[in-house]
């Protein structure tokens, strides 16, 4: 993606700022008198309405807020179902992908690739396989797992969803899979194998893909074991744009990195405007019978050819700590500038959403929050999925809010040094409840500059996403920022 570098300033009156300080107090008084059972997220990808945690939650005709809640969509396959992943075409209509589990409650699990496209309305768009969706199964195993983690739009308008599937040869196992679809919901048949890449030498899963300027897709993930549960290294391929492996990239397209731990997995991949490969992850060791060992962020950069660049962090990859003993990146951006920003979990506060930016070279960015690390505290165990960078250079992060027994969406906007941007929904962050396990798993950006999280809603009573209520779900939050007449309007309607 392309975004341009600008800062905007805005002068709110004094009472403004009075207003939104009494709001954020309340707001935190809120949530911090929740309580929250210890939870440690998995460190690997995978009508409601904003929970009214401030006063002006219910006045219907406020002045909108930067951060306040669009629409929100669903969709049902009649199973469970999930989106990990979300993007936005240049027409405006929306593509998510993930899952569908077709055959619920039987004697075997199926999941299957699912990939749907809404209009810019939020109505499923029916020129798109004609009900606006698509499932298909790839692998062969009794108990498939055909999850699609990871989408991108060619610029000629084709979709490709990337993830995993299973297959039952010697052992059974998951490989990297992809499949391209045509701008009509059709198998793009010029890709692969009917518009489907799976290689048997490739195990493992693809978190993310990246697609080049020459049209080259970039995957990352990890996985080395039966269904993927065992994680080695750093995993990366690039495809050619027939869906074969590029021989020119690391040994017949594909390379793994060591970060001299017993576990290393990739998580995101981000490609620089020289072509260099940005790959975000973590590596060390947990124990979760007994709680003991580590995680740590963990980044890579690659040369076009595939072997690491040596000009970042003098060897290629780096590690950095929060101060907790579980830390995990999830999604990696570059600016435009080339600094590099990663997102994910530290466990601090009880569990954070963690940010660090980069310098070109791999040194921490000292002008982001002086020492270019951030966390951000929910109040409960929370922790961040995916990053987007807007236009103006603010940085979207979402991710999930662990609150009793539930899960909530979650999301936050820095500004460009790294503080909480207080003109996103008033302190910078927020959650959206539906009573239920609702995750967002992707964020994606409109031209707009609303805000698109993806991921999975279910009902009240439902706190597994296993739950026959699962379904896959789409929420867009407004981007406007209120003017000092605005905030004017909204201090005459609030009643204290």
């Amino acid at each position: 993606m392309i975004h341009q570098n600008y800062k905007k300033y805005f002068f709110y009156p004094t009472f403004a700022v009075i207003l939104g300080t009494v709001l954020l107090a309340m707001s935190n008084f809120v949530v911090k008198s929740q309580t929250t059972a210890d939870f440690k997220p998995s460190p690997f990808k995978f009508n409601g309405l904003p929970a009214p945690k401030k006063d002006i939650a219910n006045i219907t005709s406020a002045p909108t807020l930067a951060g306040s809640l669009e629409s929100k969509w669903t969709i049902d396959f009649s199973s469970t179902e999930a989106a990990y992943a979300v993007a936005v075409q240049t027409d405006g209509k929306i593509v998510a992908a993930g899952t569908a589990n077709v055959s619920l409650n039987s004697s075997s699990v199926n999941y299957d690739f699912a990939v749907f496209r809404y209009n810019a309305d939020g109505s499923l768009d029916t020129s798109f396989d004609a009900d606006g969706k698509v499932t298909m199964p790839i692998g062969n195993a009794y108990n498939n797992y055909d999850i699609a983690y990871a989408v991108a739009i060619q610029t000629d308008g084709k979709i490709i969803a990337a993830g995993a599937s299973s297959f039952f040869t010697s052992f059974s196992s998951v490989r990297f899979t992809l499949v391209r679809y045509n701008t009509d919901g059709s198998l793009d048949n010029s890709f692969g194998a009917g518009g489907i890449v799976t290689n048997e030498s490739v195990i493992g899963k693809i978190h993310e893909i990246s697609i080049q300027t020459d049209g080259k897709i970039v995957a990352a993930g990890g996985g080395d074991g039966p269904y993927g549960n065992y994680f080695g290294d750093f995993r990366i391929a690039r495809y050619n744009p027939t869906g074969t492996l590029d021989a020119s990239f690391g040994t017949g397209g594909f390379v793994t990195t060591d970060f001299g731990n017993a576990e290393q997995n990739a998580n995101s991949v981000a490609v620089q405007a020289d072509g260099k490969i940005v790959v975000a992850g973590y590596t060390g060791f947990y124990d979760y019978n007994d709680d003991i060992g580590y995680y740590d962020f963990a980044l890579a950069r690659y040369n076009t050819d595939g072997s690491l660049d040596t000009s970042f962090d003098t060897d290629g990859k780096l590690t950095t700590t929060f101060g907790g003993n579980y830390e995990v990146a999830q999604s990696v951006v570059v600016q435009t500038d080339g600094k590099i920003v990663a997102a994910g979990y530290a466990e601090v506060d009880g569990g954070s959403f963690a940010i660090a930016r980069y310098n070109q070279n791999g040194s921490l960015d000292t002008s982001f929050d002086g020492d270019g690390k951030v966390t951000i505290d929910f109040g409960n165990s929370s922790y961040a999925s995916s990053i987007v960078l807007q236009s103006n250079g603010k940085i979207v992060v979402s991710g999930i809010n662990y609150v009793g027994t539930v899960f909530d969406f979650a999301l936050a906007r820095l500004n460009t040094d790294g503080s909480l941007d207080t003109s996103f929904d008033m302190d910078g962050k927020l959650t959206t409840d539906f009573g239920g396990y609702d995750r967002a798993y992707d964020i994606a950006v409109q031209a707009d500059g609303k805000i698109i999280a993806a991921g999975i809603g279910t009902a009240a009573t439902t706190t597994t996403s296993t739950a026959t209520a699962a379904t896959t779900t789409i929420l867009r939050f407004h981007d406007t920022t209120p003017t000092a007449r605005s905030i004017r309007r909204l201090t005459a309607m609030v009643k204290f």
